[in-house]
């Protein structure tokens, strides 16, 4: 989002910006994975900036996902989660 995002008073926002692209896994550098990475300047510090999701297809249409956690100095598994594409 260009502008920042949709701000929702002091601290709070209803919409966050970030990226996507695809790179190893962090706790599977074997598996390529989509990263959705929220760590940029006009998101919250706390929490948001500390998260990446990454995705991998298990079918057409069809995705798992693991949301991560920075956690001192790597990376732990917050909690798993799917998608499905729209038809």
């Amino acid at each position: 989002m260009p502008d920042g995002g949709a701000e929702d008073g002091a601290g709070r926002s209803r919409a966050l910006e970030f990226r996507t692209y695809a790179g190893p896994g962090a706790l599977d550098p074997s598996l390529t994975v989509l990263k959705i990475d929220y760590d940029w300047d006009r998101n919250p510090r706390f929490v948001v900036r500390a998260v990446l999701d990454e995705l991998v297809k298990v079918d057409e249409g069809y995705y798992l996902g693991q949301a991560l956690l920075r956690w001192r100095r790597g990376w732990t598994r917050a909690a798993y989660f799917t998608l499905e594409a729209a038809v």
